[in-house]
């Protein structure tokens, strides 16, 4: 089970670039504990990782023609969400 202390960040936002310009990050309590309800309701949800940088080692994520949405986690959460069987991208 994906827990709030495995997560980094979340982000929302329209497709295309991630820099912020299209899109939010939040830090917040709240707003990942939404992005995990969320998205693991979601079954087009995957999970993507790389070499851990910054304290976050990869990243739920859900792409629509309309919306961006990404989870950011700790080794420990890639670890959590691959057990729950999540597919990889």
């Amino acid at each position: 089970m994906l827990t709030l202390d495995q997560t980094v960040r979340s982000y929302s936002g329209t497709p295309g670039c991630m820099c912020g310009c299209k899109g939010s990050y939040k830090d917040s309590e709240r707003a990942r504990k939404r992005a995990i309800t969320q998205l693991l309701k979601d079954p087009a949800v995957r999970v993507q990782t790389w070499k851990p940088s910054g304290g976050d080692a990869g990243c739920l994520f859900v792409d629509t023609p309309t919306r961006t949405r990404a989870l950011y986690l700790t080794e420990a959460g890639v670890a959590a969400v691959r057990a729950m069987g999540v597919e990889e991208a």
